[in-house]
């Protein structure tokens, strides 16, 4: 808890890198479990380096995506001689340089094909790709909502804490049903009970994290090292107080009625109730249902894996509490929502002007990414197109 906190209050370079590090030690510790099933009386040829060289390509092409949109102007800014070609050729060419490194592994993979082990070389090659895809992949979208903004990490993560331990607690108190069979000690007492308090606490959470700017603002790019213009940053209408007005009852209820002299007598009953809240009150509550109903079953997926290789917990990583899997297996699956989610409905109703696409982005690429003649040339034909607006 002490390394997540530091980490937020360090800003988005250290959550980036924390995010990094569990993705690692979470694949660690699927990969060892893989090891020690499948490899320890077979020794298989190349289990290892195969395991992390495809993790390896993975971490290349997610977060050097990340890092082509957020990080490339500070990193190129920094890197001088054959180093900075060696980094912009490989930026440049990100696509290419992922792929040759994916036919490079799989090539390895054919040509280390065992006699009398096939059947389980490719079924270890069918675990990695799983690994990498259901956590690796998953988890990956924390670093998309990091830069968004760290409420769209630190809200989420949070609901998914809050329910887990209330589900616990109402699970302790009143648990009687058992909800599923994965999980004996689930139980619906405490999944119904937990709903409730999640949906209880996210406006409360999201009221308490939006008052603070380094909480709301976008990261730009990762030079804030030196330059810390982006906590300058304008709220949008997401953390805007705004007038919400209900029907009540409401019209789709009313339209349900089939008499309509009911109907015209419930809707002259009927009043309007105001209340002032903001939008993201309205998306920490789709976000709670969300880490209410449907978190909970990356839980259940690991117990229903950990109990097919019937083993207690996927690590040791955290004593007492197994590994870092074990911990993260809710959050990988929220974390994919809330990106999908803010792309979907949040970035898109109030078109967020973040990223590359602002002036201090396009600079920043202009002086990265041309030669000095296309920038003279640019500066150039910027000073014609300036030069004719001042005579009109």
């Amino acid at each position: 808890m002490a390394t997540f906190i530091s980490a937020i209050c360090s800003g988005h370079l250290h959550v980036w890198i924390m995010i990094l590090a569990i993705q690692t030690i979470m694949v660690h510790e699927l990969f060892t479990l893989a090891y020690q099933i499948r490899n320890e009386k077979r020794n298989l040829p190349w289990f290892r380096t195969q395991q992390w060289w495809f993790f390896l390509c993975a971490v290349f092409y997610v977060h050097g995506r990340f890092l082509i949109h957020g990080a490339h102007p500070s990193i190129m800014t920094k890197a001088t001689g054959p180093t900075q070609s060696f980094v912009q050729w490989c930026l440049n060419h990100h696509t290419f340089v992922s792929y040759a490194m994916y036919i490079a592994g799989f090539v390895l993979f054919v040509v280390t094909l065992k006699k009398r082990f096939y059947l389980e070389q490719f079924v270890h090659f069918a675990w990695i790709h799983m690994t990498l895809l259901v956590v690796f992949a998953q988890s990956s979208f924390f670093v998309s909502n990091v830069f968004n903004g760290l409420i769209w990490f630190v809200l989420p993560s949070w609901l998914v804490i809050w329910n887990d331990v209330m589900a616990y607690l109402f699970g302790k108190a009143f648990g009687r049903t058992q909800l599923i069979q994965l999980s004996p000690k689930k139980t619906l007492e405490g999944f119904i009970g937990a709903l409730f308090m999640t949906l209880l606490i996210a406006p409360v959470s999201a009221d308490f994290l939006m008052k603070f700017r380094w909480m709301t603002c976008p990261a730009k790019s990762l030079s804030y090292f030196r330059d810390t213009s982006w906590l300058d940053c304008d709220n949008d209408e997401t953390f805007q107080p705004m007038d919400v007005t209900l029907d009540m009852p409401p019209r789709w209820v009313l339209s349900t009625v089939p008499f309509p002299w009911v109907r015209d007598t419930l809707d002259k009953l009927g009043f309007d109730v105001t209340f002032t809240t903001s939008p993201l009150h309205l998306h920490s509550l789709v976000l709670a249902l969300f880490a209410a109903l449907i978190a909970p079953f990356g839980g259940f997926f690991a117990s229903g894996l950990k109990r097919a290789f019937r083993i207690k917990d996927f690590g040791a990583s955290i004593p007492g509490h197994g590994g870092l899997t074990d911990r993260f297996d809710c959050q990988v699956v929220m974390a994919m929502f809330t990106s999908i989610y803010y792309h979907s409905f949040v970035e898109a109703d109030f078109a967020l002007p973040a990223g590359p696409y602002d002036v201090s982005g396009v600079w920043d690429a202009v002086n990265t990414r041309f030669t000095n003649a296309e920038r003279l040339a640019l500066y150039d034909h910027l000073g014609t197109l300036l030069n004719k607006s001042v005579v009109v």
